[in-house]
């Protein structure tokens, strides 16, 4: 008892724990150093990735860049906030990077569209869009243009005002209207990079910081009709680590009671049952500070020492005390009766002790820290486990004097069952052996599953929000990177492995080095001298109040119903839908113009 006090005391003033995953491989590995050296270079590991989805590509991007602005003003919880999806260099660039048959084609489109940028470029509003709207119906009765061509913008628009109007979550994309196609899922989505200050010391790690960036996503998102979601090394670290703690108290309610079932049924002692308890107590602070004196730190799975201390230490001493109860029912005198135990159990006793520390010492070899830490602390904590039951629990016994047993142990209606293994030990013995090499071949079917992945809860939002991730190769969830001293030796890896069947593509930085340059540049400067004009400051006009809106709405409502009753097809369908909307718009509260308007 003094021991185990003692132990206490040391276990609590050096108990340490560490939910840093890293801490659970060794760093000797090759793959491991590799590893480290990657993330030394890009930080890319210790990070919360933030996958945000929207109705349009505009709103994913305002959504993520509005995001990303309000996450950087939280250095307490974030040490840094870089938005991932930002289309800086390809909204800057991106016209080099289109296929070579496919850039004339589209620059001369924007030219020819000039007169409606123009509109849209110095009078962004409601009052400008109506501009452009009247430029196109000046264009389908110059017969230049034909209505049905136009027929997908006005339907769009149509729909987006009457769901204003309802007073439903609305939004109109010109990038979509643009592409003439429908979005990408990619293009739909934003992603931010997180850096969190994580809290090693505890089983989650990022969990204040995650709890910081959903309050301030819970804020930010709905302006945007935006959905917002949490994946990445961190937050499916913690979630993995919260289920530590998912249902624990129940969990353990319930273990306890199977715990104490089992020990009645083989003790049916109150005495004996409270000694085997003493024992758990006794022998779990010792081993505690053995493991943090031999170790110094827990982790996630040396910490499970103790589940195994008590479901494994346990068993030896159910087996003395049910040996023991054996005994008193044939020696009334209990001391005779514990000294028969004793010398009954002590060599089955002892091999089983034995042989359960040594299967965790096997541990010891493995590279994985986490398992080979456990090893050594449990491997100690059988030892303990077994001392303490020849040593303490007998002690306990004589102190605690348990009655007498009137009875012969055991369950007589097995008996049959002990009697035919009895008598037919060898043909038992051989139906296994048999029964193993019959089936040894099945071995040659038998497959592994290496991905750590498989193992998590594929509900929790971190790992659906991967999987769901993971269907558009896109993504590069599945990339590999390797690290090459320089350029000229990234391309030549890239180019060498990019070869094999099992690679999709190899990317360096030179894929951001668009070629052809020479060739594209003039038309594109050609393209941006015709459209300068649209973009000129100097030529922005002045906010319209909302009473040149109503007029201005009214306006293209009779234009568009003109148009529908002179070209019949679908493009009249649209116009007379667009036309009725718009005449609802111009009557309706000015909220509701507003909200068209942005």
């Amino acid at each position: 008892i003094l021991l185990a006090i003692a132990s206490g005391v040391y276990a609590a003033k050096h108990f340490a724990i560490t939910s840093d995953i890293d801490a659970l491989l060794s760093k000797d590995l090759p793959w491991r150093q590799r590893g480290l050296a990657f993330e030394n270079a890009f930080r890319r590991f210790e990070i919360i990735n933030v996958v945000i989805d929207a109705p349009t590509p505009e709103l994913a991007a305002a959504a993520t860049d509005a995001l990303t602005g309000e996450l950087r003003k939280d250095t307490t919880h974030f040490k840094s906030v870089s938005n991932s999806s930002a289309v800086d260099f390809f909204a800057r660039n991106g016209l080099l990077f289109m296929p070579g048959d496919q850039l004339k084609p589209s620059l001369d489109g924007l030219v020819k569209g000039a007169p409606l940028i123009a509109d849209l470029g110095q009078d962004p509003s409601l009052r400008g869009l109506v501009s452009a709207l009247e430029d196109v119906l000046i264009g389908v009765n110059q017969h230049k243009v034909e209505l049905d061509s136009t027929a997908p913008v006005l339907r769009s628009a149509a729909e987006t005002t009457q769901k204003i109007l309802a007073n439903q979550p609305a939004s109109f994309s010109w990038r979509t209207l643009v592409s003439g196609r429908p979005p990408q899922p990619l293009e739909l989505r934003g992603f931010i990079e997180v850096r969190p200050v994580l809290d090693f010391k505890s089983v989650e790690p990022g969990h204040v910081a995650t709890t910081a960036l959903r309050k301030i996503a819970a804020e930010v998102a709905p302006k945007y009709q935006a959905r917002v979601r949490l994946t990445g090394p961190v937050a499916m670290a913690d979630e993995e680590f919260a289920t530590i703690k998912e249902n624990a108290a129940l969990n353990g309610a319930i273990t306890f009671a199977i715990v104490l079932l089992i020990l009645w049924l083989a003790l049916r002692s109150p005495k004996l049952m409270f000694g085997v308890f003493v024992v758990l107590l006794v022998g779990l602070p010792i081993t505690a500070a053995v493991g943090l004196a031999l170790i110094g730190t827990f982790n996630l799975i040396s910490v499970y020492f103790a589940v195994l201390f008590v479901g494994i230490g346990i068993d030896f001493s159910i087996q003395y005390s049910v040996r023991y109860r054996a005994e008193r029912h044939e020696i009334p005198d209990m001391r005779e009766a514990i000294r028969a135990a004793g010398h009954y159990v002590a060599a089955p006793l002892t091999l089983a002790g034995f042989a359960t520390a040594l299967g965790f010492f096997s541990f010891l070899p493995t590279h994985y820290k986490g398992v080979s830490e456990l090893g050594v602390i449990a491997g100690c904590g059988m030892l303990i486990a077994y001392a303490t039951s020849i040593t303490v629990l007998p002690a306990l016994i004589s102190l605690l004097n348990p009655p007498g047993e009137p009875e012969p142990l055991g369950y007589t209606e097995l008996a049959p069952l002990d009697n035919f293994l009895n008598r037919h030990r060898l043909g038992v013995l051989w139906g296994v052996i048999g029964t193993v090499v019959i089936l040894l071949p099945a071995l040659y079917w038998l497959r592994f599953d290496f991905n750590p992945l498989n193992l998590r809860n594929p509900n929790t939002e971190g790992m659906a929000t991967y999987l769901d991730l993971k269907k558009d190769p896109a993504t590069n969830l599945n990339a590999l990177e390797v690290l090459a001293p320089n350029l000229d030796a990234a391309n030549a890896i890239a180019a060498k492995v990019s070869k094999l069947p099992e690679v999709s593509r190899a990317t360096t930085l030179s894929f951001f080095i668009p070629s052809d340059q020479d060739q594209r540049l003039p038309l594109i400067k050609e393209a941006g001298k015709a459209l300068e004009s649209a973009f000129d400051p100097t030529n922005a006009l002045a906010p319209p109040t909302d009473k040149e809106v109503v007029e201005n709405l009214t306006e293209a409502a009779s234009r568009l119903d003109d148009a529908a009753k002179e070209n019949p097809g679908a493009g009249a369908e649209a116009a007379k839908a667009l036309s009725v909307q718009l005449a609802a718009l111009a009557k309706a509260d000015v909220k509701y113009r507003e909200t068209a308007d942005e």
